[in-house]
């Protein structure tokens, strides 16, 4: 029978991660895993199931969550994964060890600049070029002003640029437990002094800074 993977943390038979899961143990680490009979439909009812159910395991263990789907043909080739990937797999757990994920997207006032006005350049193909360095400009400027206000409160970050509007940014945050509440606390506050659109989202399962896991 095939295995659903929802996520792998360390070997500790002192403290079960999850009485409805099975545990698959190899190398010194435990994939927490459901029999299926086929890989299961991606439904949001089969999603919303699968999400609730890493984020219990997250309260109490630091884990690799594994993305939806993640079925393996049977428990031996889930030990084969946790042996051959032994190392990975502890690496990336001790850099999560005691963090959770925060999502966040920023937006600046759009400035108008030359690259607005097509009649200044002499086609579209310079026009597009320009409007894109713009665009990376504004991302780089919107990450140097998280980096300057967040400062001290994360443990890592992922950033990506919005491909659906030139002035926005979206922001994956590695926050130890321990600073959740001062992390939250300073978004709040730069929300309410900042021109800049702001809004947030978590505490997540690390699926931002676990994305080795998944390769």
């Amino acid at each position: 029978m095939s295995v659903l993977v929802y996520a792998i943390s360390t070997d500790d038979a002192r403290a079960p991660a999850s009485s409805e899961l099975h545990e698959i143990c190899a190398a010194g680490l435990r994939a927490l895993a459901e029999p299926v009979a086929a890989r299961p439909p991606a439904d949001i009812e089969q999603l919303v199931r699968y999400e609730e159910t890493v984020e219990t395991i997250m309260q109490s263990h630091t884990i690799l969550p594994m993305r939806f789907g993640s079925v393996l043909d049977s428990a031996d080739q889930v030990r084969e994964l946790l042996r051959t990937r032994a190392s990975e797999f502890q690496s990336t757990l001790e850099h999560l060890a005691g963090a959770i994920e925060y999502g966040l997207r920023v937006s600046a006032p759009h400035e108008p600049s030359d690259s607005d006005d097509d009649r200044t350049y002499g086609g579209p193909g310079e026009t597009y070029m320009r409007r894109r360095l713009a665009q990376q400009s504004r991302s780089q400027e919107l990450r140097a002003w998280l980096d300057s206000e967040l400062g001290g409160l994360v443990r890592d970050c992922n950033y990506r640029a919005m491909p659906d509007a030139e002035t926005s940014l979206s922001a994956a945050f590695l926050v130890d437990r321990l600073l959740e509440h001062d992390f939250r606390d300073r978004v709040t506050e730069i929300s309410k002094t900042t021109d800049h659109g702001l809004s947030w989202s978590g505490p997540w399962p690390p699926y931002s800074f676990a994305a080795g896991v998944h390769g």
